[in-house]
């Protein structure tokens, strides 16, 4: 069974919906699930190889997103296969009626190539046309969208489906721009137009999330990003509006969230897995930052779980 939560359904077209999801596939196993049209997977936790159609496209993990652009088969198979494998993802579903009219109505004789400024079905149609993995894709911008619509999700608050279309939308471009041409990490690739305090910012942001579960020290973020310390915490905070250390802080409660509605670790193994330097630190912290304690947070997480069936097949089909 793969557990479903956060869920977030019907959504403005494009899209259809969003949901975070998690599987266990047991030892010796592999899993299959028959996709049926464009959808962006992101990588919370897990590491697995990606075969589509019985045919292999590389290894996915942690900080990955997955961009599969039409129906196909598609096969996770544990990069440790003597083990259980945990899968944590955020899928983003596009509804592919929306998209299928898109092509119906280009594909009408004397009808004009559409401008793919306005017509944004079109432009994701002619950016979207490959099976694509985006290694350390979660990063930087493409990581703060992903939150956002992860905290939308959350609260739910009166006005959430609109703001989830548009934050889909803005990581859509993202993703569009992380996709192009290019056989480097989208994570490493700068703008050509991007001023150095910007790309230093990036850098700083992808560092830290890269990082987030060891304890950092000012002077080390500083070297990475080729700063003085000072330096580096006058360009963070004029340009995110918080400081280098709060928004560590902010990834750190994150990352412990989605372990405490996906997972069953405890909370000392949960503080640490995130970064934080005790039980109790953590406790503290995530107190004030959320408003409840994680106990309390677990809880209420565990009622908007959902329980999906899953398609598992043995590993001894397929020698």
């Amino acid at each position: 069974m793969g557990e479903s939560f956060n869920t977030i359904r019907p959504l403005e077209t494009p899209f259809e919906f969003v949901d975070e999801r998690v599987i266990f596939i047991p030892r010796g196993r592999r899993l299959e699930v028959d996709n049926y049209g464009l959808k962006f997977i992101v990588f919370f936790e897990g590491a697995t190889e990606l075969l589509i159609d019985d045919q292999p496209v590389g290894p996915v993990g942690k900080g990955d997103i997955l961009v599969v652009p039409r129906p196909c088969r598609q096969l996770y198979v544990p990069r440790n296969r003597r083990a259980e494998e945990r899968l944590h993802t955020m899928r983003i579903m596009f509804d592919p009626e929306s998209l299928r009219q898109s092509v119906d109505q280009e594909q009408q004789d004397g009808r004009p190539e559409p401008d793919l400024e306005s017509d944004f079905p079109a432009f994701i149609r002619k950016t979207f046309k490959a099976v694509r993995i985006l290694p350390g894709g979660l990063a930087g911008r493409a990581h703060e969208l992903v939150q956002a619509i992860r905290d939308e999700s959350e609260r739910s608050a009166p006005g959430h489906r609109f703001r989830i279309g548009a934050y889909c939308r803005l990581l859509t471009m993202e993703l569009a721009q992380l996709s192009g041409p290019t056989d480097r990490s989208p994570a490493l690739i700068s703008q050509p137009d991007q001023e150095a305090p910007s790309w230093t910012i990036e850098h700083t942001k992808q560092y830290l999330y890269e990082n987030y579960s060891r304890a950092l020290s000012l002077s080390e973020i500083a070297w990475e990003v080729k700063l003085s310390g000072e330096h580096l915490c006058r360009s963070f905070k004029e340009d995110t509006g918080i400081t280098v250390f709060a928004y560590l802080r902010n990834l750190r409660i994150e990352a412990a969230k989605g372990l405490l509605t996906s997972s069953k670790l405890k909370i000392t193994e949960i503080a640490d897995r995130c970064g934080f330097g005790s039980s109790s630190v953590f406790s503290r912290t995530f107190l004030k930052a959320v408003g409840c304690t994680a106990v309390e947070y677990r809880r209420k997480a565990s009622k908007r779980i959902i329980f999906a069936p899953t398609t598992l097949e043995p590993m001894s089909r397929f020698r």
